[in-house]
């Protein structure tokens, strides 16, 4: 109700707190309150000595940590100048060179907060492609000043390690890694196909199985 504020603190955590509620009900019969006033309170060091301690623990957020350590930062600087027309999309591009970087990386490009209105004007596109050696970006227009950024890279290789070190299995509840065992294929688009084999019933196999079950 309008008339009754709520509850404020305004001098740390309180000792006792008193609450006025005022309920309207159709039929109290039916209804029951339970007030449990056990209260366990924590300080701000304890905390963040408890936050670290999960930071710390090897076991925690595995799929953040796997992601982790398949990514790399790279820190590049957006130029003015080298621009041209893009002939995979209606816009300009440009190469930035970046060492160590291949085209089977998934890039993710980000700026400092401080060049929002630059990227905005010329139009930067979230858009980005790598190659061997270089990051593909693209814009609208070239921007009006070099733009401080810096590339996330995502190596799909360096997720799936050889002994499984990066990624957890995969299971019926869990997103994770799998090896390929007899019998399927993958292409080098990534495509699995698994062969099967014929193994429809015949007319004597037919038989067979109702004789066994209602005998001759």
């Amino acid at each position: 109700h309008n008339h009754y504020k709520k509850c404020l603190s305004t001098g740390g955590i309180p000792g006792r707190l008193t609450m006025t509620m005022h309920i309207i009900v159709a039929d109290a019969n039916v209804v029951e309150v339970v007030i449990n006033p056990t209260l366990d309170t924590v300080t701000s060091e304890q905390l963040e000595q408890r936050i670290a301690e999960h930071n710390e623990d090897e076991h925690s957020h595995p799929d953040i940590r796997a992601l982790a350590l398949s990514s790399t930062r790279k820190d590049i600087i957006i130029p003015t100048t080298g621009w041209t027309e893009s002939e995979e999309i209606s816009a300009l591009s440009i190469d930035v060179i970046v060492d160590g970087i291949t085209e089977n990386m998934f890039p993710m490009v980000t700026y400092n907060p401080e060049f929002d209105s630059i990227a905005a004007a010329c139009k930067l596109n979230a858009r980005a492609k790598t190659g061997s050696g270089y990051i593909r970006l693209f814009a609208e227009t070239a921007p009006s000043q070099p733009i401080d950024a810096a590339v996330i890279l995502l190596s799909p290789s360096a997720s799936f390690s050889g002994d499984g070190s990066s990624l957890q299995p995969a299971t019926k509840d869990r997103i994770g890694g799998v090896i390929i065992g007899d019998g399927v294929a993958v292409t080098a688009e990534g495509k699995i196909s698994v062969a099967t084999a014929d193994i429809s019933a015949t007319d004597a196999d037919a038989d067979d199985i109702i004789n066994s079950i209602f005998g001759n």
